[in-house]
């Protein structure tokens, strides 16, 4: 679970929530009163799956909040693959936008994605572990593009040596990515901290 702070209003993720099926959780919306933080929304996938955790990782930006499900997947035994729900405020209260999930056509095999959440300047990233044993991972960037989402690219280890290198990060402003690569690897022996540009993906500044 996780939590998301901007400005006087809070987002509380609770993946494991109990609710009719298990696993499916929520993520509740709190503001800030006089002395006091009252809770005004409830947020829930629109068509939850079981075990999908959903509210694993949270991101808060105004009016729109990312819930992270790396849980979710598809089919009874599907892969699981995970992703992101975007939720927006309007008039009659949060309505879910839209669900977040990597291309397939981006080539590789990835599971559990919505680590390292970040939701910056309607720009959404997050990070997917690939499948299989020492296969590293990849951070995913996604931007709004006439009221939907389109997966901008990918940014993958920069030594790409798996699992000695995992690789994550999030979005510190809209065209900058902080990423780190913490594992042991030859080429950073005590693991970095890079600095992407956001507009080309994989370039790495810093």
């Amino acid at each position: 679970s996780d939590v998301a702070l901007d400005g006087n209003r809070l987002l509380v993720g609770a993946m494991q929530y109990v609710t009719e099926v298990q696993g499916i959780g929520a993520a509740f919306v709190f503001e800030l009163a006089v002395e006091s933080w009252d809770e005004v929304a409830t947020l829930r996938a629109s068509a939850p799956v079981g075990f999908e955790n959903f509210g694993a990782e949270v991101a808060l930006d105004g009016g729109r909040a990312a819930v992270a499900a790396p849980g979710h997947s598809e089919g009874l035994f599907g892969t699981v693959v995970g992703g992101a729900y975007v939720f927006d405020e309007e008039p009659g209260g949060w309505v879910e936008s839209e669900r977040i999930v990597i291309n397939p056509e981006a080539g590789g095999s990835w599971i559990e994605c919505g680590r390292d959440l970040s939701l910056v300047g309607g720009k959404i990233s997050f990070a997917c572990p690939s499948a299989g044993y020492c296969a590293g991972g990849d951070v995913f960037v996604f931007a709004e593009e006439g009221g939907s989402w389109t997966q901008l690219g990918a940014v993958g280890s920069p030594t790409g040596s798996g699992c000695s290198d995992w690789f994550a990060g999030r979005l510190i402003e809209s065209d900058l990515l902080a990423g780190t690569a913490p594992g042991q690897s030859f080429l950073y022996p005590e693991g970095a901290v890079l600095s992407i540009q956001v507009g080309g993906l994989g370039d790495i500044l810093q």
